[in-house]
């Protein structure tokens, strides 16, 4: 039989799963809760992100500032450039890279959370987040000196996070 608010009595199986709080109820019982950690590190975000070699500090900051993209296509009044165009979310609208914009400005501040949990795809998720935003949009207008700086500026990143040592113990650890 469970007992209300408490923990499993197999606590100990699930200890890596759980992370167990004590809240106290009175000066003689206490509750304890338990909620799951869904694979977070035990480490906290800024410390992870101190962590960080430098460049990879650039990386995971300069995909959290995105979000200003997902803000500029629901928000009104705050214009983007695109092309020398400044351009306001009505504009976006209209002109049809407004889903394209959002997504790119919801998927890149997920993958900068990704690096500073450590998951293990997370530069994975990064470099095709990468590829589809610096090659893809280049290739439909067929610009081929922007689809060769592009694919050339992906590949040095790719290089960069899989291949640096501090980038790969920074994973590791």
């Amino acid at each position: 039989m469970l007992r209300p608010f408490g923990p499993p009595r197999d606590a100990q199986r699930y200890a890596p799963f759980v992370r167990v709080a004590a809240l106290p109820v009175s000066h003689k019982r206490r509750i304890a809760l338990v909620a799951p950690v869904a694979g977070v590190k035990s480490k906290a975000m800024y410390q992870a992100f101190s962590e960080m070699p430098t460049l990879l500090k650039f990386l995971t900051a300069h995909a959290l500032v995105c979000i200003y993209l997902l803000l500029a296509v629901f928000v009104p009044g705050i214009p983007i450039s695109f092309n020398g165009v400044a351009m306001g979310t009505a504009e976006l609208w209209e002109s049809g890279l407004a889903i394209s914009t959002a997504l790119v400005g919801l998927l890149m501040p997920v993958s900068a959370v990704l690096f500073l949990w450590r998951w293990k795809y997370s530069r994975q998720t990064y470099s095709v987040l990468l590829a589809a935003v610096m090659i893809i949009p280049f290739a439909l207008m067929r610009q081929v000196p922007s689809i060769i700086f592009g694919a050339c500026l992906t590949a040095v990143i790719l290089g960069y996070l899989f291949f640096n040592s501090g980038v790969r113990a920074y994973f590791r650890s």
